[in-house]
């Protein structure tokens, strides 16, 4: 495995009961129904809360660059509404510091509310935490590695509003200031010709249109999710960067029957307009390479994956991805597509909403990595 995978070792896993945490009353399930005997749908083997924790987790870490991490992450669940079918919000706060004084803390937000008529995402944070830079392109080599440290406060939001049937729009506001600190001595950073080697502050608005079609919002079995945003980082509006920097993001769903979903992904992170920090430029984005391996202006990536239950709240993940990187649109031939590919276990917190801890192992080219989240990869 290589020496940078961060090594997770889940201490224990504390499910605080979703009855005893809610925020209103609710009608607590009997005993034999939270371990009712496994059926097609993984769903059935929990009660389906209202609000509450869905979990409570710890966490132990270790990097040769952090040495020994220590936090814990949690998932608050509400619906703001009656409507058991309106979908649910999640608050996801975490919180990790290392031996060696590093600290990453954040808040993300996934809400629905006014009968899902709206939608908002966002993320505060602030993270001081050690990485290695390679160089930018798809073809840098290991050898180049070094290390630098930024330190960056973040806050990022994108709310949308229903136009007609499944088609929402809305704006974005994405603010950002980072700090580089630590530089090697020998590297390419420390020179200064590396854009955004000093760091500094961003300010990007823009807008996102969604198209959305999921039958839920954790575990689709079936449907659409689209969406493009673009985002315009300008000196005009006080950012030390310019440049527009578009996501498009398509995915599809089908069932297979009982807990078996078919799940497809296409997607793309586009630099235009001007440069990019070189800490804010897109990365591979598939699960067997190190974050910051990859870096370039503009990426295309594809991903498959087959979802099951296997038992009760236990299910399983097999995925397959290529990705392509390139300075220009006309780089994107996929003459030199980087695969991935790997398996996951899943475990269900959320009863009938099917909200799945993930624990993924991925292998890329050269690469591996081990990751553990809330929710799926897409």
């Amino acid at each position: 495995m290589n020496q940078r995978l961060v090594i997770t070792i889940l201490v224990f896993l504390l499910i605080a009961g979703f009855q005893a945490t809610s925020t209103s009353a609710q009608e607590q399930a009997p005993a034999d129904t939270l371990f009712a005997a496994p059926t097609d749908s993984v769903a059935q083997a929990m009660p389906k809360p209202r609000s509450g924790w869905l979990f409570i987790l710890p966490i132990v870490a270790y990097t040769p660059e952090t040495e020994f991490a220590f936090g814990a992450t949690a998932g608050r669940y509400y619906r703001f509404s009656d409507d058991p079918e309106a979908r649910p919000t999640t608050f996801t706060p975490m919180a990790m510091v290392t031996t060696k004084s590093q600290v990453i803390l954040g808040l993300f937000s996934d809400a629905w509310w006014g009968e899902d008529r709206w939608h908002l995402t966002g993320n505060l944070g602030f993270s001081k935490f050690p990485t290695s830079f390679y160089g930018i392109g798809d073809d840098t080599v290991e050898d180049a590695e070094e290390l630098y440290t930024p330190s960056t406060a973040s806050f990022m939001i994108d709310v949308n509003r229903i136009v007609t049937g499944s088609f929402y729009a809305g704006v974005i506001l994405d603010l950002a200031s980072t700090s580089i600190k630590d530089l090697d001595e020998d590297g390419q950073l420390v020179d200064g010709q590396i854009l955004g080697s000093d760091g500094g502050g961003l300010v990007g608005l823009g807008a996102s249109v969604t198209w959305d079609t999921r039958d839920a919002v954790f575990y689709p079995t079936q449907g659409w999710l689209n969406r493009l945003a673009m985002t315009r980082f300008s000196d005009n509006v006080g950012s030390d960067y310019t440049y527009t920097f578009t996501d498009i993001n398509l995915a599809h769903y089908q069932s297979l029957g009982g807990s078996r979903v078919l799940a497809g992904n296409l997607g793309g992170s586009f630099i235009s307009g001007g440069d990019a920090p070189f800490y804010r430029l897109p990365r591979l984005g598939l699960r067997g390479y190190f974050e910051e391996r990859y870096l370039e202006r503009n990426v295309i990536r594809g991903q498959v994956e087959f979802r099951t239950g296997i038992k009760g709240i236990f299910g399983a993940a097999v995925f397959a991805g290529l990705g392509e990187m390139g300075s220009s649109l006309s780089g994107l031939r996929l003459d030199e597509a980087r695969p991935a590919a790997g398996v996951g276990l899943r475990i269900n917190l959320g009863g009938d909403d099917r909200s799945n801890l993930r624990f993924d192992y991925g292998v890329g080219d050269g690469d591996s990595g081990f990751y553990v989240n809330f929710g799926e990869a897409f």
